[in-house]
């Protein structure tokens, strides 16, 4: 466990508990675009005209505010934890399911052997010009017409390992896309099969040992200053009011007065110093660096002074801080 104080000198740790900035429900007919109180998601199979993911919730939450600055290289960022949580208003007695589902229990039910879909988190991906970053809260759902798959503008992103690539998954069953999510949603207490109470709250913890996960939450060169998930459902509709998974947005009464929260993220992130070398912050590296890495000589609990990161003060420290010798 990396200290206080060489937390100061090596990185910037960053706690934060965020609402929402902005939600908005990714569905083709959505005639109150960032307005919703409720945002539900569910899927359709077996069309050409909608996405299988056919409703979708967009979200963005805005980590400057919490000391993450816009413009800040990814490579720099090491996020240590992030926990997405939303409440569910329950207004339809779905099963709650907290395991993955595999793509053949689409074309043969029997293999899902338990009840219900689970609800999946996604980071978000954009075209038409727009990225899930940029994306506002009462965009368009599609650059011209909304029918059709693989049109809106925000969607649901994972990450190919076989194409090295980041791909929309909007239709992962019909293109046979097996890439995981970054979390499902898991209620504590809840018996998994029992219908899903209004006000539950759903947990995400997104798993960020998984391929290019880092790249998927904060972008792949340079952060900018928004995280944005698209949450989805394999549930199945049973028409037009019920049989869908729905959920508290930030303008829905119960959140306004408190009685409900709509999207929160929580976690920690560490802005890595770009210049491990420079063991004093500084901004220079320099003959007192030197200095601090002969004075601790053969420690191994001195992370300041352990440039190389091998456990041990020592020479290896001394050429890496002569390497670097000058301004970060």
């Amino acid at each position: 466990m990396i200290s206080v104080f060489t937390a100061c000198l090596l990185s910037q740790a960053i706690s934060f508990d965020l609402p929402v900035t902005a939600d908005r429900w990714m569905y083709p007919y959505n005639a109150t675009p960032g307005d919703r109180v409720n945002g539900s998601v569910f899927g359709t199979y077996g069309s050409n005209f909608v996405d299988e993911f056919h409703g979708q919730i967009h979200f963005a939450f805005d980590l400057t505010e919490f000391g993450l600055p816009a413009g800040t290289p990814v490579d720099s960022i090491q996020c240590n934890s992030m926990v997405f949580t939303i409440d569910a208003n329950g207004i339809n007695e779905i099963p709650y399911d907290p395991t993955p589902d595999s793509l053949e229990s689409f074309a043969d039910t029997s293999l899902d052997t338990d009840d219900g879909r689970p609800v999946v988190l996604w980071s978000a991906g954009g075209r038409g010009g727009f990225t899930g970053c940029t994306f506002p809260e009462d965009g368009p759902f599609a650059i011209g017409s909304p029918s059709g798959t693989g049109v809106r503008c925000v969607y649901p992103q994972a990450f190919d390992v076989e194409a090295l690539d980041f791909v929309d998954v909007s239709n992962s069953v019909r293109d046979q896309i097996a890439s995981p999510p970054l979390a499902i949603g898991t209620i504590d207490g809840a018996i998994p099969g029992n219908p899903i109470l209004p006000y539950d709250r759903l947990r995400f913890e997104i798993d960020l040992s998984q391929p290019a996960a880092k790249e998927l939450i904060f972008g792949v060169d340079e952060f900018c200053g928004k995280v944005t998930f698209v949450v989805t459902s394999w549930q199945e509709p049973t028409g037009m009011t019920g049989g869908f998974h729905s959920f508290f947005m930030r303008e829905n009464p119960d959140v306004i007065f408190g009685f409900a929260d709509a999207a929160t993220l929580t976690g920690e992130i560490e802005i890595l110093s770009p210049c491990p070398s420079d063991t004093n912050g500084d901004g220079n590296v320099g003959f007192a660096d030197v200095l601090a890495v002969l004075g601790d000589w053969g420690c191994t609990s001195c992370e300041s002074s352990d440039v190389d990161g091998d456990g041990t003060v020592g020479f290896s420290d001394v050429l890496s801080v002569i390497s670097n010798w000058g301004d970060c």
